[in-house]
C-alpha cells in the first residue's frame, strides 16, 4: 500500500504503479521472487551460479583458515578478493561435471587448476619464487619437499633481517565436512652469515589419503637477532608463503 509522504507525494503502489516519493514512477511489477528463481527458465544461470556459489565459498574458507597463521594481519580486501577470483577460475576448470555442478576440487585436477594456484601470491610483497630464484620440487603425495640445486643468498635478506626460518607443511581439504588438517615438517633456521651451500630436504612421514585435496606450502619469515634472541620481523617484506605443490583426491 503506498503511504503519502508529503503533498501530492507517495511511495509505494496503487493500481499497479510504484511511486518512490519524488517524481520517479514505474509499473509495478518484474521483479524476482523466490519462486521465480527456483523455476523460472530465465533464471537458469542464476540457479547454477548459487549451486556452485556454497562449494567455491567454502573451499576459499577452508583455505584462508589453513594458511591464516603464516601471514600478517589484517589481509586486504585485495586479497580476499584475489582469493575469491582464484577459487572461480579453478572451478571453471572442472569439465566433468555440468555447469552447476562444477567442483574446485575437480578443477585443481587440471594442468591450468593446480598452475592458478601454484602462481597465486599468498604473500604479494614476498612472493618467495625470487628468493630461490625457483621453486622446490614436491613428491607425488606432499610427502617430501626437496630443492635440488636452488640456493639461499645473502641477497635474499632485506633490511635488518640476519636469520631466516623455512616452514614445509601440507594441509589435508576435506569439502565434504568443511574439515582441515595440516601436516608439518620441522622447521628450520639459517644465519645469514652461514648459509648452506645445499639446502636440506623437508619430509613429512605417514601422510593418509589424500580427502577432496592437498596443498603443500613453503613459508618463509626472516628474523633478526634481538637482546641475544632470534625474533620474527613483523614486516610483509620479511614474511612469504607460496603453494609449491598441489594434489587432488
Amino acid at each position: 500500500m503506498a503511504k503519502n509522504v508529503g503533498i501530492i507525494k507517495l511511495k509505494g503502489t496503487v493500481d499497479g504503479i510504484n511511486f518512490y516519493g519524488e517524481d520517479l514512477v514505474r509499473k509495478a511489477g518484474g521483479g524476482f521472487t523466490s519462486a521465480s528463481i527456483k523455476k523460472s527458465p530465465n533464471m537458469l544461470s542464476t540457479r547454477q551460479y548459487g549451486s556452485e556459489f556454497g562449494n567455491s565459498s567454502r573451499v576459499k574458507r577452508l583455505i584462508r583458515l589453513s594458511v591464516d597463521a603464516s601471514l600478517l594481519k589484517p589481509l586486504s580486501k585485495e586479497w580476499h578478493s584475489g582469493l575469491t577470483s582464484l577459487v572461480q577460475y579453478i572451478k571453471a576448470e572442472d569439465c566433468i561435471h555440468p555447469r552447476g555442478e562444477r567442483i574446485v576440487a575437480f578443477g585443481l585436477k587440471t594442468a591450468l587448476g593446480k598452475d592458478l594456484i601454484r602462481r597465486f601470491l599468498f604473500s604479494p610483497e614476498q612472493s618467495v619464487y625470487p628468493l630461490f630464484e625457483g621453486l622446490p620440487d614436491v613428491d607425488l603425495d606432499g610427502g617430501v619437499c626437496q630443492f635440488g640445486n636452488l640456493q639461499l643468498s645473502e641477497k635474499s635478506f632485506k633490511g635488518r633481517a640476519t636469520f631466516v626460518r623455512l616452514h614445509y607443511f601440507v594441509v589435508d581439504y576435506d569439502t565434504e565436512t568443511s574439515s582441515i588438517q595440516s601436516y608439518s615438517a620441522e622447521k628450520v633456521l639459517f644465519s645469514k652469515v652461514d648459509l648452506p651451500a645445499t639446502l636440506p630436504h623437508f619430509e613429512i612421514v605417514g601422510l593418509p589419503k589424500i580427502p577432496s585435496f592437498r596443498l603443500a606450502f613453503l613459508g618463509v619469515q626472516f628474523c633478526e637477532l634481538s637482546e641475544g634472541i632470534v625474533v620474527d620481523i613483523k614486516d610483509v617484506e620479511q614474511v612469504g608463503l607460496r603453494c609449491v605443490g598441489v594434489f587432488a583426491g
